[in-house]
């Protein structure tokens, strides 16, 4: 089973603050270039289709979309946030906007060449496959879906999953709410495959070091609190918003882990997969 992962958060607060977050660069130019400085970058370019429209189900800041653009791609950013979408118009102008969820997205059956969809069907507390799903619906046959989740990787099973066990997840229900599943490659292989695609290869979707979104988001994840506020309510309080280049202290443990396997500690985990055509 994937691995869950829970976070303090009150009823009525506003979860898109903390997931939102990447939209809200101090540096634009910063931002649109991470997806070309990743690990992953030049499969992703290869696997993209060139012809018909692609989907961007679930788009964020819009950095990835910038990226199929820049690569000659035709795409619609889908995200159901709107101030990302403002954000997104403003960085990508020739890109289509939609206002949707993932999990409903509003094009005919099998009218797209391709998907992209980073970091999105995580979320969903009964599993992917509702989004995975949809993403099927409306990809032609033999179309490609460009998809990352969050990976289960070395250094959270042995380190981060326990202290989510022991001072989150414990908590499930009573304060403390769904944000993600984590993944193996075998259990992103199995959901991919039930709703009806092939994986064609399986790659780490991760910065180099000394940047890495896994330990950042761990990070961030366990630092999650409410805090008093002069309404007499609770406001949610923040780690810095700091980028993805982790403290120093951590530096050269990560970079050995890097040099053994970036498997080790990539944040998540990036397939590529085809609808199948029967």
């Amino acid at each position: 089973m994937p691995f869950p992962v829970y976070i303090p958060f009150f009823p009525d607060a506003e979860p898109h603050r903390l997931l939102s977050r990447e939209a809200e660069p101090t540096d634009e130019t910063t931002y649109l270039e991470q997806p070309a400085q990743m690990i992953s970058a030049p499969v992703f370019a290869r696997a993209l289709p060139r012809h018909g429209l692609v989907v961007d189900a679930g788009c964020g800041g819009g950095r990835w979309t910038h990226f199929a653009v820049q690569h000659g791609c035709h795409v619609v950013a889908v995200d159901c946030y709107q101030p990302v979408l403002r954000q997104v118009h403003v960085r990508v102008p020739t890109a289509k906007l939609v206002a949707a969820e993932a999990s409903d997205l509003p094009f005919r059956d099998g009218s797209l060449s391709g998907a992209i969809s980073l970091g999105v069907v995580e979320h969903d507390p009964n599993g992917p496959g509702k989004m995975l799903a949809e993403i099927g619906r409306v990809l032609e046959p033999g179309g490609i879906l460009l998809v990352s989740v969050p990976f289960n990787n070395f250094l959270r099973r042995v380190f981060f999953n326990p202290l989510y066990r022991r001072y989150n997840n414990r908590w499930a229900g009573r304060g403390h709410y769904f944000v993600e599943y984590r993944f193996s490659a075998a259990e992103l292989r199995q959901a991919l495959q039930a709703q009806g695609f092939t994986v064609e290869r399986f790659v780490p979707h991760e910065f180099f070091p000394p940047r890495n979104m896994g330990l950042v988001s761990d990070r961030n994840l366990l630092s999650v609190r409410f805090v008093p506020n002069e309404h007499g309510g609770w406001s949610l309080s923040l780690p810095p918003h700091r980028g993805w280049e982790i403290e120093k202290r951590w530096q050269p443990l990560l970079r050995t882990l890097w040099k053994l396997s970036p498997w080790l500690v990539c944040g998540e985990i990036l397939a590529v997969a085809r609808k199948r055509t029967v």
